[in-house]
């Protein structure tokens, strides 16, 4: 068990699409999601729902950064979560794939939780909505775990 472990590792750290990574931009306006809870040193927890597991971006003003927009700038890079959720679910069932092919091993450690989402992509962006023209785009990163 310990050198699959290994093998895993040493290949999610040499895998070259880390580099190649996408933007992603998550439109956070359901009228069903609770947007954030906000803590006292100015940080962000943004969450899910319906609430199945504890899926949440976190927003942290010392490491992130937050940009007022006009909708129409982001209007086609915006996806939904769900969409978001499905395409990530592509991404790393594509890694445990090429990691079967490459060493005969079962990739079983990357499809399973616990995960942190924000590797696969080079920067993640929350935007809300303020009015029907502008909106706040939060970096953030994404955070994974089944409770």
């Amino acid at each position: 068990m310990k050198w699959i472990t290994i093998i895993v590792l040493v290949f999610m750290q040499s895998n070259p699409k880390i580099d190649s990574r996408n933007v992603l931009y998550i439109n956070f306006n359901d009228a069903t999601d609770k947007l954030f809870s906000k803590k006292e040193d100015g940080s962000k927890t943004f969450y899910l729902y319906p609430k199945i597991d504890n899926d949440s971006f976190l927003y942290n003003p010392k490491k992130h950064k937050t940009k007022k927009v006009d909708y129409t700038s982001v209007k086609k890079n915006l996806v939904s979560k769900d969409k978001a959720n499905m395409n990530t679910k592509a991404i790393i069932e594509n890694e445990a794939k090429a990691f079967e092919r490459k060493t005969g091993l079962k990739g079983n450690m990357i499809r399973n939780p616990p995960y942190n989402f924000t590797r696969y992509y080079k920067k993640i962006f929350i935007y809300v909505k303020i009015n029907d023209g502008e909106g706040i785009l939060y970096e953030v990163e994404w955070r994974y775990a089944i409770t």
